[in-house]
């Protein structure tokens, strides 16, 4: 069945077969439902297009009254002039409070779409990072933010558990220092899953470092996209290794698995039901950076909703929420939280490689272009041109979806066009159709909950 969509101005509004139209205020962040007669006057549209209509398909025909008796058309400007107070700004000032660490760039596994060399290595030679060097880095940020502010360190390679003193030394010293400052932090680390022992799961249970780990669907698709250098199968003791985990009595740490999708690998649906066997608190299905077809964008997107469709069958909210991105806008929604910046580039976030120098992005590391410091010091030159939102940057200022995607991922931008600063109408398409199946749930799910209007 396929969606309808309608929009005036910073309303749009989506209809699937012969229920009522779901509409979504984007500047106010807001759901409801509205009339036939209102979704009669507002003009067709389409997830390709991120044009605003600014103006009514009012018809000759005298328009049917509202039970408030105003018209459809009176309604829909009501709302459109709304200001939402309850709305949170997404505008956010420079200051580092996430740091992705790359404690290693080596790896035991050499998989098919590594962004990394295809070894970890990001094609530099130096394989581990030094925790010397590092500690400094992460007092400086650390230094710079007031009491009660969150900071988050996010664990990279090549693969981290090929050195887990690291993450040890690392997380007990960050620990210790945010407790100092009485700062909160948290940490993540992001692994292949093939290296785990009791030392190393003591490690990330003491210092409450949650894991995700790395995995593109059963042995049949993992073993490939996922290889050993040796060639021979891992994915058997990745699950091992997961459920060994996961079935930890009083477990402190979330376990999460992320999978990468690309032409090679569309199998979305078979991992999700791998996932479900192997029973990780959340799951992650990215679209690859390199993979540029519209077929298979769409594909992707029409597989994303069937495994929406099979965890709302399973488990209603809770078991959609499972999946990241749906939790995601989920949030958004509920608190009304617009985003200015798809992620923290150069404003919130920064990247340490193995030789300690600073990057904007985890892919951009080993570029010099987006080189924004080394060691404590930083590049504020480079930095300066990352302090408008990727709204204004990417010039998003039209699309209804602007403050739930937040202007979009300025590598994917640059991979496809060349330019972080000019749009992958595809990413565009493929957030647009993900963020209108979750204003649809969302409005099924609020509904039960709250009522006939959820904004």
């Amino acid at each position: 069945m396929s969606l309808q969509i309608r929009r005036y101005k910073d309303i749009v509004a989506f209809k699937e077969g012969p229920g009522p139209a779901i509409a979504f205020h984007s500047s106010n962040m807001e759901v409801a439902e509205i009339t036939e007669d209102v979704w009669n006057i507002m003009k067709d549209s389409s997830l390709q297009s991120s044009e605003a209509t600014p103006d009514l398909q009012i018809k000759d025909e005298k328009l049917s009254q509202q039970d408030q008796g105003q018209s459809a058309s009176q309604e829909l400007t009501d709302w459109q002039n709304f200001q939402n107070p309850e709305v949170q700004s997404g505008a956010t000032a420079f200051g580092i409070k996430s740091l992705t660490i790359n404690v290693t760039q080596i790896c035991n596994l050499h998989c098919t779409y590594c962004a990394a060399g295809g070894d970890g290595s990001f094609g530099d030679p130096m394989k581990k990072i030094s925790v010397e060097k590092t500690l400094p880095q992460i007092q400086f940020f650390m230094n710079r933010l007031k009491e009660g502010d969150r900071f988050h360190i996010s664990f990279l390679g090549g693969e981290p558990m090929l050195y887990p003193e690291a993450l040890k030394i690392i997380g007990e010293y960050s620990q210790t220092l945010a407790d100092e400052k009485k700062l909160n932090l948290t940490m993540k680390v992001t692994t292949n899953g093939t290296l785990m022992s009791d030392e190393i799961y003591k490690i990330l249970t003491d210092l409450g470092i949650n894991v995700v780990v790395s995995l593109d669907g059963p042995p049949e698709v993992n073993d490939l996209t996922r290889p050993q250098k040796n060639k021979k199968p891992i994915t058997e003791t990745v699950a091992q290794n997961l459920r060994w985990m996961l079935n930890q009595p009083h477990r402190k740490i979330s376990i999460a698995i992320h999978g990468v999708f690309n032409q090679n690998n569309m199998q979305i649906e078979k991992a999700y039901d791998y996932y479900q066997s192997l029973g990780a608190d959340w799951f992650e299905f990215t679209y690859a950076v390199d993979t540029h077809s519209s077929e298979l964008n769409q594909n992707y997107i029409s597989q994303m909703k069937k495994i929406a469709e099979k965890a709302i069958q399973k488990g209603g909210e809770a078991e959609l929420r499972k999946i990241s991105i749906f939790d995601q806008y989920f949030k958004a929604l509920d608190q009304q939280q617009r985003t200015e910046n798809h992620c923290g580039i150069g404003k919130s976030l920064l990247i340490v490689d193995a030789r300690n120098r600073l990057y904007n992005c985890p892919w951009t590391v080993g570029q010099k272009a987006d080189q924004m410091g080394e060691g404590q010091e930083l590049f504020t030159d480079k930095l300066d041109e990352y302090q408008n939102s990727l709204i204004e940057r990417n010039s998003c200022q039209s699309c209804w979806a602007r403050f739930i995607c937040g202007g979009g991922c300025s590598f994917i931008h640059q991979s496809k066009t060349g330019s972080k600063t000019n749009k992958d109408q595809d990413f565009c398409f493929r957030t647009r159709s993900l963020i209108s199946i979750s204003i649809m749930y969302y409005n099924h799910f609020r509904e039960d909950q709250y009522g006939k209007e959820t904004h």
